[in-house]
């Protein structure tokens, strides 16, 4: 007998088996792809705070107010003919000093000193920026 109860039962329970495993699938599917798609926002996101955090560490040339640098003190043997204009030109760094003269004041300080009392032979301590 082909229509009983009993196969209709059976079609029934294998098509719900059937529709039921589609729907996890289904399901499973869409898992995978907003897991992907949050991963993706995720690795993103990533790049972008390291790219600011990398561009904002970046030093420009131009901005010399970003380079890190130490003051020290070194000592200078005072050579004959030499001046401290002439030591200034050669030892001071702009980027630390309005002019030459705020360099050479600081020398004179530093060494209880004028500018027209260096002698040949002596040290002198002269600042220095590395």
């Amino acid at each position: 007998m082909r229509g009983s109860y009993s196969d209709d039962y059976r079609t029934i329970s294998y098509n719900n088996r059937k529709h039921h495993a589609s729907c996890k699938e289904a399901a499973l599917t869409r898992f995978i792809r907003r897991r992907g798609a949050l991963v993706l926002c995720l690795v993103v996101a990533l790049f972008v705070g390291f790219s600011s955090i990398a561009m904002t560490s970046r030093v420009n040339a131009s901005d010399k107010a970003t380079i890190t640098t130490k003051k020290v003190y070194v000592s200078y043997k005072v050579k004959t003919g030499d001046n401290l204009n002439a030591i200034a030109k050669e030892y001071c760094d702009l980027n630390h000093y309005s002019s030459y003269d705020d360099f050479i004041r600081e020398v004179e300080d530093i060494n209880h000193i004028n500018a027209d009392k260096i002698v040949a032979g002596h040290n002198i301590t002269i600042p220095n920026y590395v």
